[in-house]
């Protein structure tokens, strides 16, 4: 039988005041294994709304060591890369760009944002949310994040490395496994305009700060 669950979340503020109606109907949380050592499964994303196909495909898979989590993105592109940036810390999401949204800890006000541009523009942060719903910077992070990117045959790879140090508090990076790990992966393809997500947010517009859908991670 499939769940329903109707939550009303009442919100004041100094401009305005209003109820906000969340309907999940046959709501599951998704899970992703992350092996030692080699990359396990590859995990498919859907359109980022609604779970759908998308023009093209894209995956991810996912890996770790005692001391970093490792991530693959591959994803089919076009001829039409968009990379409008050409730094570090840029609003990279303005084009073609790979993400993983981290979330270690059972808090979902905080998590981290990881995002690759094909020609390795980034943008690294620790991000409040404070609805659930909308996410705000406000911290960036660098901290020896090992970044990949790949062209090759029609398909992009992007591949991020991310020390455990940048997301945890000191005394939990020896018991990283246990921790209530959440997550949620996203492709932009700006010429085709696909929004692309392991787990759907379930929303009229892509929106990927959508805290209450990221699914599970777990380290095997």
């Amino acid at each position: 039988m499939s769940t329903f669950l109707c939550e009303i979340l009442e919100k004041n503020c100094a401009l305005c005041y209003y109820i906000r109606i969340k309907v999940i109907l046959g709501a599951v949380m998704k899970t992703a294994i992350a092996k030692k050592g080699a990359y396990g499964e590859k995990y498919p994303l859907g359109d980022s709304q609604n779970g759908g196909e998308t023009q093209r495909k894209s995956c991810f898979s996912l890996a770790y060591t005692d001391t970093t989590l490792r991530i693959k993105i591959e994803c089919e592109v076009g001829d039409k890369l968009h990379c409008p940036y050409n730094g570090y810390n840029e609003p990279v999401w303005k084009g073609d760009v790979a993400e993983v949204f981290l979330m270690p800890y059972d808090d979902e006000h905080w998590y981290f944002e990881f995002n690759l541009a094909p020609n390795l523009s980034c943008f690294y942060a620790r991000i409040y949310n404070s609805d659930g719903y909308t996410g705000y910077n406000r911290m960036i992070v660098d901290a020896g994040i090992d970044a990949h990117s790949k062209i090759l045959n029609g398909k992009w790879t992007a591949e991020m490395e991310i020390p455990f140090e940048t997301m945890l508090n000191k005394e939990d990076l020896d018991k990283f496994k246990t921790l209530p790990w959440r997550f949620n992966v996203f492709h932009i393809d700006h010429e085709l305009q696909e929004h692309a997500s392991y787990s759907p947010t379930k929303t009229k517009n892509p929106n990927f700060h959508v805290t209450s859908v990221f699914a599970k991670l777990i380290f095997e």
